[in-house]
């Protein structure tokens, strides 16, 4: 969340001109001087690396060539020298005023800071500038850039708990004062460092305390983004009544708001957290850019918890467009990777391919953030890896997939609350990877241990705990496509949990798969018709969620059953689910259409041919084999 109302900041005051103060007002010319080196300072520094630019970033924690690095301290050393000599003149030779020397304090400490590190002599001028700016209701908006540049030190050497006292007393502190616009710059901060360190539910406890003082105070604007970053916030979270919620309250006060206010908002210059050095601004995403991003992704997510990613996929091409506009070039860097992880989602049933172009293109923007990275960007991070992980598995790639699993299984165990938000997830995904690499009782122990854990505990991922019961129901009883082989003799019969009511009411995805399970159930017990019918049920849905594998699956398992009877449907079934499979990269589900072919070759006759298929299926067979070889070698 930005501030909405630009409070007054040293930079923007006016000072006397170089020409004029020359003369007359020695100090002011001084400080002038002082100012324009730490501008040419910050500069050197911009200009070689975009990534440094942050005014919240410390030297220690940037990478920049060894010239513009001397470049930049050679003009940080004369501001440092400029200062220092206004600031230790004695009275006799100029007058320095109240304002003029707080502001150099302010000035000198951020330049210690940035360039020598010398973060106790930074303090020591702040302390200083922040004893006179206290003493004159004047100077009462440097007094909030001495906190918020306190805050900035506190944070980057993560001493987050004096930060936290600060930014409190800040807000207490605008709020006595009446100044809004402070309040809302600390709120932004406050809300900055919630989501930092993954702090949601306490996220969402200051934006709704922030909201209040915005409704009461009418300002529509702040309003607007505070909600903005409610819907941020729920976004990540994954909470879908949270995020429907947020979509509702959004749509609702954009009614309220005037297009004529709306087109003020639109062309305000967009603001940024206060910045005492009066450098170039970095960009900030305008309030209507974000919000029409943050409901444009709400939809997106409440479409892929549906499991209607039919009806997502349009809405990624604005997504992007935005994240490309003039407007969004300050957009967060967490909205950024969240659209990349959105777009692989979307795509992953239907393109595997454009879903893993759209992950493996987000984690390598993700890992050009690595250094000193936030909590919230490892969050986004670890659901990259995981995402690529399931899309390497979909495209038969399985020591792609062993080795992302492998990364972010590390990557979760060195983090406490990673773990805990996603080790269901990930002990799902090894249980799936171990299921086509052949290793069945470790797949099925994997599988059991998370179907009881989250029936158990009354988990909030039905779809994942359904997914659960499906890998070991099907590992029970082997289901697989194109041939339908129980464990142990007899007539398989599906967990009433997997195919009943539950299901029928689960997302568009479960109801597909329960159909198919049905389907299945049915053709093992003879029941052909019934079994089609429900083939065919599942093949309506899985055209709706755009999932191919899924698709091609019962298509496998429809030319299966039509061999005996309609050998000539059966074919044109099985090379349909062939091409499917083949235009997916789907290696096992080729292979059961290739053994499709061959039956029904075979049982016209046709020796030739269903010799060419038996070969074209060893050879797939072969091929896979030696994937799954090299990822449990790699294991």
């Amino acid at each position: 969340m930005q501030p909405v109302q630009q409070p007054v900041q040293p930079h923007a005051m006016a000072l006397p001109a170089a020409e004029s103060a020359s003369a007359s007002d020695p100090a002011s010319y001084l400080l002038q001087l002082a100012e324009t080196y730490a501008v040419f300072a910050e500069s050197a520094l911009a200009s070689s690396s975009p990534s440094i630019a942050s005014a919240s970033a410390s030297l220690d924690t940037r990478t920049v060539t060894e010239a513009a690095l001397a470049q930049s301290r050679m003009y940080a050393s004369a501001s440092m020298r400029c200062f220092q000599v206004l600031l230790s003149t004695t009275a006799e030779s100029w007058t320095v005023s109240p304002f003029a020397e707080a502001r150099a304090r302010v000035r000198l400490a951020q330049v210690l800071w940035r360039f020598t590190l010398n973060v106790a002599a930074a303090e020591k001028q702040l302390n200083k500038a922040l004893l006179t700016a206290q003493k004159s209701e004047q100077l009462r908006d440097l007094m909030f850039v001495i906190w918020d540049l306190q805050c900035q030190i506190h944070e980057s050497r993560a001493n987050m708990t004096v930060s936290r006292k600060t930014i409190k007393h800040a807000m207490d502190q605008a709020l006595s004062f009446g100044l809004d616009g402070w309040y809302f710059v600390f709120v932004a901060r406050k809300l900055d460092t919630h989501a930092s360190l993954n702090e949601w539910s306490a996220y969402l406890a200051t934006v709704t305390q922030a909201m209040a003082v915005a409704s009461s105070r009418a300002n529509q604007p702040a309003l607007l983004r505070l909600v903005s970053a409610r819907t941020r916030a729920v976004l990540f979270m994954g909470n879908m009544q949270l995020v429907d919620q947020s979509l509702a309250e959004t749509d609702a006060l954009l009614a309220h708001i005037s297009q004529q206010e709306q087109a003020r908002i639109a062309s305000a210059v967009p603001q940024q957290m206060s910045d005492p050095v009066p450098e170039q601004p970095s960009p900030v995403m305008s309030l209507l850019a974000e919000v029409e991003l943050h409901q444009i992704m709400c939809h997106v997510l409440s479409q892929i918890s549906a499991g209607h990613h039919k009806d997502a996929i349009p809405l990624l091409p604005r997504m992007h467009a935005i994240l490309e506009l003039p407007a969004a070039a300050g957009a967060p860097r967490q909205m950024l990777l969240l659209a990349y992880v959105l777009s692989g989602v979307v795509h992953k049933p239907g393109d595997n391919f454009k879903a893993k172009t759209y992950l493996a293109e987000g984690l390598k923007v993700a890992n050009a953030f690595d250094a000193g990275m936030r909590a919230d960007l490892v969050h986004i991070k670890a659901m990259l890896i995981l995402h690529l992980a399931e899309v390497c598995l979909i495209r038969c790639e399985y020591t792609e997939a062993a080795q992302n699993m492998a990364s972010c299984t590390d990557l979760c165990r060195a983090d406490g609350r990673l773990w805990t938000s996603f080790h269901h997830h990930l002990r799902l995904d090894w249980a799936m990877l171990l299921q086509t690499l052949g290793r069945f009782e470790d797949s099925l122990g994997l599988f059991r241990h998370l179907d009881h854990e989250l029936a158990s505990s009354h988990n909030q991922h039905s779809e994942m705990a359904w997914a659960a019961s499906v890998g070991k129901s099907t590992l029970e009883c082997r289901l697989a496509a194109g041939g339908l082989r129980p464990v142990d003799e007899g007539t398989w019969t599906p967990p009433p949990a997997l195919v009943g009511k539950a299901a029928q009411e689960g997302s568009m995805r479960v109801q597909a798969h329960a159909c198919m399970l049905r389907g299945c159930a049915e053709a093992l017990a003879g029941n052909t018709k019934q079994a089609k019918e429900e083939i065919l049920g599942a093949m309506r849905l899985a055209d709706y969620t755009t999932s191919v594998q899924l698709k091609t699956m019962c298509v496998s398992i429809l030319a299966s059953l039509f061999v005996l009877a309609d050998p000539g449907q059966a074919e044109k079934m099985a090379t349909t689910a062939y091409k499917l499979a083949h235009s997916s990269h789907l290696g096992t589900l080729m292979v059961c259409g290739a053994r499709v072919l061959a039956q029904v070759s075979e049982r016209r006759g046709d020796a030739a041919r269903a010799a060419q298929f038996e070969a074209a299926m060893g050879r797939k067979a072969e091929a896979n084999q030696q994937a799954i070889d090299a990822a449990l070698a790699w294991l």
